[in-house]
């Protein structure tokens, strides 16, 4: 398969991906093995930093540093290894065949920038009657009647806050809220 060698892992990532279990990320590493910017962060706060995925439940956002586990929800659920390019490909829903060119960082690039192509398809399809309609004055019928997300977590959970925001020092409440 192409494009599917593991990236080299810096010291903390090789720890955190030898000794997580799926779901786990940097708050179950131990105080010592962590670099002092962790020790900075709130324990409720950055929950992906060094998380190791499940392979029972959707992945987070792919984005440009995925070779890093420092940066984001990207080692592998089973392998102490952070996800290759063509799995961060196949989770954003391109298809194998789907070649990238480029250096390594270029193609990340392209992985972690891109619109996943089944989200622009469905969107396309969802506008597509109202497109054509505009800019055509062609009625047409609709490819799907909606877009539909099932992630599995209630309203009340995503709208979940773990905690306030802090106001900095010499800083009024109102400057808060832009």
């Amino acid at each position: 398969m192409r494009q599917h060698a593991a990236a080299d892992l810096s010291v903390l990532d090789r720890v955190a991906s030898q000794t997580l279990k799926p779901g786990q990320n940097w708050r179950d590493l131990s105080d010592d093995v962590l670099p002092d910017r962790f020790k900075k962060i709130r324990r409720y706060d950055a929950t992906t930093l060094l998380k190791r995925l499940r392979d029972d439940l959707p992945t987070y956002t792919i984005t440009t540093k995925f070779n890093e586990a420092t940066t984001g929800a990207f080692i592998h659920p089973s392998q102490a290894r952070t996800i290759t390019l063509r799995e961060a490909a196949r989770l954003q829903s391109f298809p194998d065949r789907f070649v990238f060119s480029g250096s390594h960082a270029q193609i990340r690039q392209q992985i972690g920038n891109a619109v996943p192509p089944l989200l622009a398809k469905a969107i396309a399809e969802a506008i597509y009657p109202a497109v054509m309609q505009d800019a055509f004055g062609i009625e047409v019928e609709p490819v799907r009647d909606s877009v539909v997300v099932d992630h599995g977590v209630s309203e009340a959970e995503i709208l979940k806050l773990h905690g306030a925001r802090k106001k900095p020092k010499g800083q009024p409440t109102e400057a808060l809220a832009a």
